[in-house]
């Protein structure tokens, strides 16, 4: 065999070892990072009243004392990230399983909290009894769970078809559902609360204030955008069939107009809404008088 042939074979194995031992030496790039949700599956649920601490997803304990059945928790995904709590980090919303020995294998929705120290978990509702699960998502503070179940009166057996959208927010620091007859289909509630300040006011479907701008007119317009609309969100609806239903009391006409994204924008009696983002939780009212330009919306 040819002698240069045999010292180039070997040139060339020297120098891709040497490029390997160059690479796996140097530094992790400080752009890559591992997902968010990793340090979701250790953390701590309170799931009916009781304390469950998962490790890599997964927790068991004894269904009973000496009981060699198991009670079985585990992440199930479907998650979904959002500002939960007004503090600007990134929360994660997403599906626990639970079984307990028996056939049924039972949905639930947590949320961690994003915190200086890692992942705060929040409790857990229930969904239902093998539910069939759908995309979740985080609107405007808001958890809304899509999945199906069965109809009332059909056996387990079947196969759930009916369509579910269940809204959550956090109040005081625990995850609450929001009751169904305060939200309509496509994220939309207008009610009204009220305190010794400023009288009644409208909220919004995450409990929030709504706002108005002096600048807007009855005809439906926006003159809240680019940077406006980063600290005033807009009130934003996927379908003018949730308009038909409201709080009981609120009766002014409810609306929409289309913004230049395409977009719905609820309006009540012809008026843009709003959210402010100085409001962190329900029963504020933080916007309300801001730059003399910014007043809560009232009934």
């Amino acid at each position: 065999m040819n002698l240069k042939y045999i010292g180039g074979v070997v040139v060339l194995i020297v120098v891709a070892l040497v490029l390997w031992a160059w690479i796996a030496r140097m530094p992790v790039s400080p752009n890559a990072t591992v997902p968010e949700a990793t340090g979701v599956k250790d953390g701590t649920y309170t799931i009916d009243g009781q304390r469950v601490t998962l490790v890599n997803g997964r927790a068991e304990s004894a269904s009973a004392p000496g009981s060699a059945s198991k009670i079985v928790t585990q992440y199930f995904g479907n998650e979904a990230t959002g500002d939960l709590n007004g503090d600007g980090e990134t929360d994660f919303a997403f599906l626990l399983t639970q079984t307990t020995g028996g056939s049924g294998t039972f949905y639930y929705v947590a949320a961690a909290l994003k915190t200086a120290d890692g992942y705060q978990g929040t409790n857990a509702v229930l969904l239902g009894d093998r539910i069939a699960p759908q995309p979740t998502q985080i609107e405007y503070g808001e958890v809304v769970v899509n999945y199906a179940e069965r109809a009332v009166g059909e056996p387990m057996t079947t196969q759930p078809s009916v369509g579910v959208s269940k809204y959550l927010y956090l109040k005081n620091g625990a995850l609450t559902e929001i009751p169904p007859a305060m939200y309509a289909a496509g994220n939309l509630l207008i009610g009204i609360d009220s305190n010794a300040t400023l009288g009644a006011r409208l909220i919004g479907s995450n409990g929030k204030s709504l706002y108005v701008f002096a600048k807007d007119t009855p005809a439906g317009l926006t003159e809240c955008v680019y940077m406006c609309e980063e600290n005033w969100p807009p009130y934003i609806v996927a379908t003018t069939s949730a308009l038909k239903n409201v709080q009981a009391g609120v009766t002014g006409p409810v609306g929409v107009f289309v913004r230049s994204d395409k977009t719905l924008q609820v309006t009540y009696k012809g008026v843009p809404l709003y959210y402010s983002r100085l409001d962190l939780k329900p029963g504020t009212a933080l916007g309300h008088g801001q730059s003399g330009l910014w007043s809560v919306a009232k009934p």
